[in-house]
């Protein structure tokens, strides 16, 4: 198994967009900037980053939502975000 280098994530006014499902903190990021391309609008981000992954992976996801103030969901390669958020949407419990 290979080393996984970098992820994709869309930010908006410079920081990682997150989504709210279901009163839930996320971060999608994606191992293939083609995963997310052209589906920017559905977290209302400005660009996409690729961002390099340092030593320890959790390390890096954890910074990336904010210090464990949000999950982070990796997009499965080949799959479309807009169908990952739908998943999401009808698995994660609500939050009162």
């Amino acid at each position: 198994m290979s080393k996984l280098e970098a992820v994709f994530v869309p930010f908006s006014a410079g920081h990682p967009a997150l989504l709210t499902v279901n009163g839930h903190r996320l971060l999608l990021v994606a191992t293939e900037a083609d995963d997310l391309n052209g589906q920017l609008g559905l977290f209302d981000a400005e660009e996409l980053r690729e961002v390099h992954i340092d030593e320890a992976i959790e390390d890096t996801l954890a910074q990336l939502g904010g210090d464990g103030q949000a999950g982070v969901v990796v997009v499965p390669p080949g799959a479309s975000a807009f169908d990952v958020i739908e998943s999401l949407h009808s698995e994660l419990p609500w939050v009162h």
